[in-house]
């Protein structure tokens, strides 16, 4: 399967992280095209409010 590739070399750990989040909910990733441009910010999002959310699609 393809999966929604990254651009760039600075985002590993949150499409990591997307594509985790998916599978544990049960969801296959590569149905998903993340929104890259916003997944550090739903990251540092989740963090602060010590909660995980899904990614933005």
């Amino acid at each position: 399967h393809i999966i929604d590739p990254q651009v760039g070399a600075y985002d590993c750990d949150p499409f990591a992280l997307a594509y985790a989040f998916e599978l544990v909910i049960g969801n296959a990733p590569e149905k998903f095209l993340f929104d890259q441009s916003k997944m550090r910010a739903h990251l540092r999002f989740c963090f602060e409010n010590n909660k995980f959310v899904p990614f933005q699609k």
